[in-house]
């Protein structure tokens, strides 16, 4: 315990200097992913593949509540609701692309570097997240008097028992679950809030023969607006911390690729490795 105390301040100290070379990248590094001039049209399909993708996951969690009881049978509502919502909202954006009055790209220009980029980022991404989660519970348990909870997806991982629920919760929460928050949080809202603050930015930088600025106003901002949101959006205030700073991660490397392959490799091996963590009995709590 003597030791691991002794590497907490050296370890938040690195962390946040990771996290700094992420946001100085976002404020001066080479441009790569696109910015979208979304009109007001392309915000309420946006918005209604949200409505549509959230009503239809509790309307299947509705139907199925009734049929199932007990611990391990409560989970299944829960679980292929929300496979369902992630799968509707999957089939939504992929829809409104033809929509759209921008065309955005998945891969384009994804290679095996994107790997090694995704390795490399990973190992950073993790450090700068156990500094966080530590910074998190201290702050939560100082601000509310009591310990941190951990996500509700923990605690449904902790009660699953049967293979066939292990394997549609791995599925679910490993492998859709990043490709669609990646698409949804990088690839779509990312992009048209980049494109929002576009104005703000050539207003406080003017580019010089086709250079970009050093202060990339609309990038810091969107960055910010949607690793916010990505946070909130699991309504979990001890791992809100832990959870912002890793949308700032992926904005980063989505921006140093320029295509969504990298940020998808290390959100499914974030979750995954997480997921094995908990079943494994090794933490109490953790986030996804």
């Amino acid at each position: 315990m003597i030791f691991l105390d002794a590497l907490i301040i050296p370890l938040a100290l690195l962390a946040i200097f990771l996290l700094w070379k992420i946001v100085k990248n976002l404020f001066t590094g080479e441009k790569r992913a696109g910015a979208f001039q979304a009109e007001i049209s392309d915000w309420l399909l946006f918005g209604s593949a949200t409505f549509i993708s959230i009503y239809f996951g509790s309307l299947v969690s509705r139907f199925l509540m009734p049929s199932y009881e007990g611990i391990e049978g409560g989970m299944i509502p829960i679980i292929f609701g929300t496979t369902a919502m992630q799968l509707c909202l999957l089939a939504s954006m992929l829809l409104y692309r033809k929509f759209f009055s921008f065309k955005f790209s998945l891969f384009a220009g994804a290679s095996l570097k994107d790997l090694w980029v995704a390795v490399k980022y990973y190992f950073a991404m993790m450090l700068v997240v156990f500094a966080a989660t530590l910074f998190s519970a201290v702050v939560v348990e100082f601000i509310t008097g009591n310990p941190p909870e951990s996500q509700e997806i923990v605690q449904l991982l902790n009660k699953v028992e049967s293979n066939y629920l292990l394997a549609l919760s791995f599925c679910s929460f490993g492998i859709l679950a990043p490709l669609v928050e990646e698409i949804y949080f990088r690839g779509l809202l990312y992009g048209m809030l980049k494109g929002l603050f576009a104005s703000a930015e050539r207003k406080f930088a003017e580019c010089a023969d086709g250079k970009i600025p050093r202060w990339c106003v609309s990038r810091i901002c969107a960055a910010v607006l949607s690793a916010a949101f990505f946070a909130s959006v699991h309504f979990c205030l001890s791992a809100f911390i832990p959870l912002f700073c890793i949308g700032l991660f992926l904005v980063g490397l989505y921006e140093k690729r320029g295509n969504l392959l990298a940020p998808i490799l290390v959100h499914c091996v974030f979750n995954t490795v997480n997921a094995i963590i908990i079943l494994s009995g090794l933490v109490d709590v953790g986030t996804f």
